[in-house]
């Protein structure tokens, strides 16, 4: 998806969301994540980092 305002915003993000959800493609939609579910990824290997802070302001 795409975060809407923010440090995210237009930035791509990955989320695995349940398929009962009915979501409809190109909506937008309201959703949180606990801090210690967030993974990190190197971008050049693609690699789990290990978690850091977020400031998402």
């Amino acid at each position: 998806g795409t975060p809407v305002g923010g440090k995210l915003d237009a930035k791509k993000v990955f989320s695995r969301l349940s398929s009962a959800q009915n979501l409809q493609l190109g909506g937008t939609y309201e959703f949180a994540v606990p801090q210690h579910q967030l993974k990190f990824f190197d971008r050049s290997s693609e690699k789990r980092v290990e978690p850091r802070a977020v400031s998402w302001q």
